[in-house]
C-alpha cells in the first residue's frame, strides 16, 4: 500500500513540462514532457534560451519549484561577457550598431 501511495505522489509531483528553446539564429524548438525533463546546452551552442513552463516539480538553475512555474534561462559560452535580452519589437541590428565598441556582447531572444 505504501509503495502505491509513494508512486502516485511521484507521478503527480512530476507533472507536465513544456520547454521552448531558441538558439542563436532564432530557431525555436518545443519539447513537451510528462514526468521529469532536463535541459543541457552543448558547450559550443553559443547563446541558447529556454522558456520552461511546468506544472508539478521542476529543478532548474533558478532553483526548485513545486506547483505551477514559468522560468526563462539563458546559457552562453565563455565568449559572452554581456547578454542583452531582446523583446519581440527590439531592432537587433540598430542595437548591435550602437554597441559595436563593446567586446563580447551576445543577444538573447
Amino acid at each position: 500500500m505504501r509503495i502505491a501511495v509513494f508512486l502516485t505522489l511521484i507521478i503527480n509531483a512530476a507533472g507536465c513540462t513544456m520547454i521552448e528553446i531558441t538558439d542563436q539564429q532564432g530557431a525555436v524548438s518545443v519539447e513537451r514532457s510528462f514526468g521529469f525533463a532536463a535541459v543541457k546546452a552543448a558547450p559550443d551552442a553559443g547563446v541558447v534560451t529556454a522558456k520552461i513552463s511546468s506544472l508539478g516539480y521542476v529543478a532548474s538553475p533558478l532553483g526548485y519549484s513545486v506547483g505551477y512555474s514559468r522560468q526563462t534561462v539563458t546559457s552562453a559560452d565563455n565568449a559572452c561577457r554581456v547578454i542583452i535580452w531582446l523583446e519581440d519589437n527590439t531592432d537587433k541590428a540598430l542595437l548591435a550598431e550602437k554597441l559595436q565598441s563593446i567586446d563580447s556582447v551576445c543577444y538573447s531572444q
